[in-house]
């Protein structure tokens, strides 16, 4: 996906909004031929456009706040974002360089938000953070009913109530076990009782077929356990015992599983060779490569 792609599906709405509330499909449309030519088409009646007010509840250490915020209109959003976009390197890199500035935008593919601020001690010179897969950014799961997932979510995360951690830092609400003493995850429960910490995983759904494959019960909790609840009820239980359903539920299942696994897996080593060309930038410059065996990785212009 391309970067005005990227700002318009995980750029436009407000990071506060729920899950509820996304922009990808409008991302999808905004990029068609017929999407562009509403867009650039579109004429204000007024020469310009207001956005849509609302208002954010935040709690301080002096009570409640209120936050006046805005949407923008789509036309105007996708204009700011088609001239962002065609800049988009000189941009980050003349933020990146700010002197008087504690944190810098870094654009990442493949997480919640496209352009997210990183703390950082100044370093002379303007670091532009290239993610690795630009432009292969790698499927993530999404929900097909994102209202009820996070439903569900609230409902667990008011079970454990608000900011709730457990001590090896766990914080999905759905890993977490409701006590009333100190808050646990499912795994520290089970290792100070002496049970196992890994759980088997029906790929398909208990009904659908027997194969089971080892997780660890925090994220079979947390991850998988989440996306097959997505699933279509007739999916999960399969009363009638269909063998067509039962072959789709595996096919949804291993989707899922693949997908946790890239998550897990594969990102966690993006994460790290991200950092990692981070920290040699900022500790021998940015050209740290030049006369090392690395550099014959370099790309060529």
């Amino acid at each position: 996906m391309t970067i005005y792609g990227q700002l318009l599906s995980r750029g436009y709405f407000p990071k506060e909004l729920p899950p509820a509330f996304f922009t990808e499909d409008f991302s999808a449309y905004a990029r068609t031929k017929e999407g562009r030519k509403a867009l650039w088409s579109y004429v204000p009646a007024q020469g310009y456009t207001e956005p849509v007010a609302y208002r954010l509840a935040l709690a301080g250490h002096k009570g409640l706040a209120i936050r006046p915020l805005g949407i923008p209109n789509p036309w105007a959003f996708a204009s700011l974002a088609e001239i962002t976009s065609k800049h988009f390197r000189r941009l980050l890199k003349k933020a990146g360089s700010s002197q008087f500035s504690k944190s810098r935008p870094v654009f990442e593919l493949g997480r919640q938000r496209a352009i997210r601020t990183m703390i950082a001690p100044s370093c002379g010179h303007a670091v532009v953070r290239i993610p690795v897969r630009e432009g292969r950014a790698m499927k993530r799961w999404r929900p097909k009913h994102p209202a009820r997932v996070a439903a569900r979510r609230a409902i667990a995360q008011r079970r454990v109530g608000r900011n709730a951690r457990c001590c090896c830092g766990e914080s999905r609400p759905e890993a977490l076990i409701r006590a009333t003493g100190p808050t646990r995850c499912a795994e520290c429960q089970r290792e100070a009782a002496g049970r196992p910490t890994i759980d088997e995983h029906h790929v398909a759904g208990q009904n659908n077929s027997p194969v089971t494959i080892p997780v660890s019960a925090n994220d079979h909790r947390a991850e998988l356990s989440v996306m097959q609840m997505d699933w279509p009820r007739v999916f999960r239980e399969n009363p009638e015992r269909d063998p067509i359903i039962a072959v789709a539920a595996s096919l949804r299942g291993a989707t899922d599983v693949i997908l946790f696994v890239i998550e897990k897996c594969v990102d966690t080593a993006i994460a790290l060779l991200e950092a990692l060309a981070e920290y040699l930038t900022r500790r021998f410059g940015s050209q740290w490569w030049r006369g090392t065996t690395i550099e014959r990785f370099a790309p060529r212009p």
